[in-house]
């Protein structure tokens, strides 16, 4: 078992914060985020990159831009990469994610994937409705710069 540093202590604190944002997806008390093309993603499959030096961790919501002639119901799925930890949650037509570095060091790719499926019509694209990041010791970063784009075939 490794040694408690301060590193181990913020994640097993963010990871609990997680735990319990995720849990805590479709309240009203997101962290909205001005819309630009950066903040959604014509899917199925959309990747999440944070930039930023002292980011370590993140609690996202995404949702699905449901219009007419497309799907009423979709799916939304979170995959991690190595490099991450993560968990996430559906409620509604909302995806809570919340993922943490596995090492002390900023993210050098993308942390996270979200997978769009739905009902039989065509896939939605997804917006990124609001993002809070975490530096090594839990304290929110301020004007995090997470985006979403589509992941190339």
């Amino acid at each position: 078992m490794e040694p408690l540093t301060k590193f181990n202590l913020s994640v097993m604190r963010n990871l609990a914060a997680c735990a319990l944002y995720v849990t805590a997806c479709g309240s009203s008390d997101h962290h909205p985020l001005p819309t630009s093309p950066a903040r959604s993603c014509n899917g199925p499959r959309c990747l999440v990159s944070v930039q930023g030096s002292a980011i370590r961790s993140c609690d996202l919501v995404v949702a699905p831009i449901i219009d007419a002639g497309l799907a009423s119901e979709s799916a939304l799925t979170a995959h991690f990469a190595d490099s991450a930890r993560g968990s996430s949650k559906q409620r509604g037509a909302e995806l809570a994610v919340a993922f943490i570095a596995r090492e002390d060091k900023p993210f050098s790719e993308s942390p996270a994937s979200i997978e769009t499926s739905s009902d039989g019509g065509a896939v939605p694209p997804v917006t990124l409705v609001s993002a809070t990041c975490y530096d090594r010791l839990g304290r929110p970063v301020e004007t995090p710069d997470v985006r979403i784009r589509s992941a190339s075939k």
